[in-house]
């Protein structure tokens, strides 16, 4: 599947434009602040229904203007075209596939399979544990449609039981809450059972030959058991902390609180990794992404690249250039005019133009 063309209104800076995209590479250069990465944005949003900035919606609009819209046509196969369509006021957000109205993002998303390389990926294996659970997410619900009700079930059931921790002391009460976050924390660790290990296997092949070394491991590190009966083994665990619970008002074991570890010879590369190493581990956990959607969803991926090779020395960037553009449809932006193949775009105050 590859994005052939979109239609822009009243988004971030840009002008209002329509645009139509090589099927291989198009590579978006400009000067900084100019408006590169908010075409690459443009087209996240388009396809996943939301920014890859910490952005509310209304910050997606224009200055001065009240409403959004973008549009766009994806093309496939011979036959095989699809459509996607967003509005937004900043309060309420319209999506559409084909024309007709869809209620739940789950039915919107990844109508365009996406996967994003940005700068701040590094934060993947360098920050929090959020980081790397909002890393399993996205990557999960954009390739298996039946993880993102699950998680958002798991989610209602997640703040429920903590205002239950903090509002009462009724011990049959917060039993009945444990087996309702147990019956929905199951359904997620089963999707992740079935797709992480591929993914992490994946990860670690890329990040071994990105670094040059095959002591590189990936691992999901559960808060719960995962062999056995594991529903009895998540009661047990809520039951064993909760004193420590009643007093943080939180639950403290379930897939809210797993991890991805990821080590290099032993060490862990969130605390002992050079930045090189970091940012090469998060590239392979997203090419990694990448193959799990061309997998899951029988469909080459659409990469949006914001200056990453220029943290790249030029043997590695040329190989990841080269390995994602036999993958996909490669959209690139960078402030620097680069001889390429495919199709140049010139992005300068806001306003597009092909070069």
């Amino acid at each position: 599947m590859w994005l052939h063309s979109v239609s822009l209104k009243n988004f971030r800076n840009l002008e209002d434009a329509e645009i139509e995209f090589d099927r291989t590479a198009n590579h978006i250069a400009g000067p900084n602040a100019s408006g590169k990465t908010s075409l690459l944005e443009a087209i996240h949003y388009l396809a996943i229904g939301r920014s890859f900035r910490p952005a509310q919606d209304r910050e997606l609009i224009q200055f001065g203007r009240d409403h959004l819209a973008l549009k766009g046509c994806a093309q496939g196969g011979r036959d095989d075209s699809r459509r996607g369509e967003i509005r937004s006021d900043g309060t309420t957000k319209k999506m559409l596939l084909d024309g007709v109205e869809v209620a739940r993002l789950s039915a919107y998303l990844g109508w365009l399979p996406v996967v994003t390389m940005l700068l701040d990926d590094i934060h993947i294996v360098r920050g929090s544990p959020g980081e790397r659970r909002g890393f399993l997410d996205l990557a999960l619900a954009k390739s298996a449609r039946a993880y993102l009700a699950a998680l958002v079930e798991y989610r209602r059931v997640l703040v429920r039981r903590n205002r239950i921790l903090i509002q009462t002391t009724d011990e049959a009460l917060l039993r009945t809450w444990d087996e309702q976050l147990v019956g929905a924390g199951i359904a997620v660790y089963a999707l992740r059972n079935r797709h992480v290990p591929g993914l992490l296997a994946a990860a670690r092949a890329h990040a071994c030959e990105l670094l040059g070394d095959p002591d590189v491991e990936f691992s999901y590190r559960a808060t719960v058991v995962q062999e056995g009966d594991v529903s009895s083994s998540f009661l047990s665990a809520l039951a064993g902390l909760r004193s420590r619970e009643r007093i943080l008002g939180a639950t403290l074991v379930g897939p809210h609180r797993d991890d991805i570890i990821v080590r290099k010879a032993g060490r862990d590369l969130r605390r002992f990794g050079s930045e090189g190493e970091q940012r090469c581990a998060s590239i392979a956990l997203k090419l990694a992404e990448a193959e799990l959607l061309r997998q899951e969803r029988r469909e080459a991926p659409v990469f949006l690249l914001d200056e990453i090779a220029a943290e790249l020395d030029a043997g590695r960037s040329q190989r990841l250039f080269a390995r994602l553009e036999a993958q996909g449809q490669l959209f690139y932006a960078t402030a620097k005019e680069m001889p390429v193949s495919g199709r140049l775009f010139h992005v300068e105050a806001g306003k597009i133009q092909t070069a």
